[in-house]
C-alpha cells in the first residue's frame, strides 16, 4: 500500500517514517460509517468529544485542544482547518464518506512537515477520481426520528478531461427528550430572570447539504466543495 501524507510524495507505507494508519473505502462501507468522525474514531490513539457547540473535538494520543486546533485536516492534501479558530473539525466533522477513496491518519506530530496545526496529528481525506467511479451511483437510507439521506455520485472521463460530482442530502428530527429544568433554571430562580427555555423539548433536528465537484484536464485540477 502506498501513502502520500507522511512525506508529501507517494511512498510504500512500510517505508514511511511516520506512524500512519490508512482506512480504505471498503473498510468504511463495512463499518457502516456515516461521516468522517465515525471513521477516524476507529483509529488507535484517536478519540472524540461531542461538545456543547454541536461539534466534535478530536484528541490524538491524549492531547487535545478546543475544536481540535492541534490536528490538521486535509482534503486531497489541501488544509481545510478553520481560518478563525484553527480547529480541525469545526465544519468537517460530519463530512460524508460516499466519495472517499481512503483516509490517511498520522498518529503523532506532523508540524515539521505541515506546521503548527499538525502538532499532534494529521488527517488527510483522499476522494475518489473519475476512474474509481466510471459511471453514476445513487444511494438512499432512512432511520428513526424521520432520518433520511440521499447521495448521488458521478464520475467519468472524456478524452483528457475527468469529471467527478457528488451531491449528498441529510435530514433528521433527532432525539428530542423533554427537559424539565437546566442550569439556567437555577440561575433564573436565584436572580429573578426568565432566560431558560425549560421546561420543553431539546432541539436536535439537523439538515445538511454537501456538494463537491472535481475537474481535471491535462495535469490541471480543480476541487470545489459546498457544505
Amino acid at each position: 500500500m502506498f501513502v502520500v501524507t507522511a512525506s508529501r510524495v507517494k511512498e510504500d507505507i512500510r517505508k514511511s517514517a511516520a506512524s500512519i494508519s490508512v482506512i480504505t473505502d471498503e473498510q468504511i462501507r463495512q463499518m457502516g460509517a456515516r461521516h468522517l468522525t465515525d471513521v477516524v474514531r476507529t483509529v488507535p490513539g484517536m478519540s472524540f468529544v461531542y461538545a456543547t457547540s454541536s461539534n466534535h473535538w478530536v484528541n490524538s494520543r491524549g492531547i487535545g485542544k478546543n475544536v481540535g486546533q492541534d490536528i490538521l485536516i486535509m482534503i486531497n492534501s489541501h488544509p481545510v482547518n478553520s481560518s478563525f479558530f484553527g480547529g480541525a473539525l469545526w465544519t468537517y466533522d460530519t463530512l460524508v464518506v460516499d466519495n472517499i477513496k481512503r483516509i490517511e491518519v498520522i498518529r503523532g506530530p506532523g508540524s515539521a512537515m505541515y506546521g503548527a496545526n499538525a502538532f499532534s496529528g494529521v488527517i488527510n481525506v483522499i476522494t475518489k477520481d473519475a476512474g474509481d467511479i466510471d459511471g453514476c451511483q445513487l444511494t438512499a437510507g432512512a432511520g428513526t426520528y424521520d432520518t433520511r439521506q440521499y447521495n448521488f455520485l458521478f464520475g467519468k472521463t472524456w478524452n483528457d478531461t475527468d469529471i467527478v460530482f457528488n451531491f449528498n442530502y441529510f435530514k433528521t428530527d433527532g432525539f428530542q427528550p423533554y427537559i424539565e429544568q437546566d442550569v439556567q433554571t437555577g440561575l433564573d430562580q436565584r436572580f429573578g430572570t426568565d432566560a431558560s427555555l425549560a421546561p420543553g423539548r431539546s432541539k436536535a433536528d439537523q439538515e445538511q447539504y454537501d456538494v463537491s465537484l472535481t475537474l481535471g484536464h491535462r495535469g490541471l485540477k480543480f476541487d470545489g466543495r459546498l457544505c
